[in-house]
């Protein structure tokens, strides 16, 4: 039984869905996984890849979906974080535990990466 987590993917645009599914598509049938989750970042108002296979899970997190200015919110949790050493963050705790329940975690590519290996371009992100 293996769970696979892929965090930072993003969408709101055709070339990151289609690099999401790719992935997805990709550790499906390479890992043959009994899990997938799924963690987005800046979606907004999409609801994820379009993909509907029962072994995925789509965590759309509020605090990383880009409608809101969360940056005082994710410094505040994070330097609560490096003296606490405990995640206080409740969606965030969500993250960091289905990640270490993980057998593999993967970072998902943004399609303009991809875009720039394929045809050799440097890219700074």
């Amino acid at each position: 039984m293996t769970r696979v987590t892929i965090v930072n993917q993003h969408t709101n645009n055709y070339g990151d869905d289609i690099a999401g599914a790719a992935l997805l598509n990709g550790v499906a049938a390479l890992l043959n996984p009994s899990q997938i989750d799924i963690f987005y970042i800046w979606q907004r108002d999409n609801p994820g890849l379009p993909i509907d296979n029962p072994i995925c899970t789509h965590h759309c997190l509020q605090v990383l979906s880009g409608r809101t200015d969360a940056r005082a919110v994710l410094a505040r949790h994070t330097l609560s974080f490096a003296l606490t050493r405990r995640i206080t963050h409740p969606e965030l705790r969500e993250l960091v535990s289905t990640c270490r329940d993980s057998d593999t975690i993967f970072v998902a590519p943004p399609a303009r990466t991809l875009a720039s290996i394929e045809t050799g371009c440097t890219c700074l992100s």
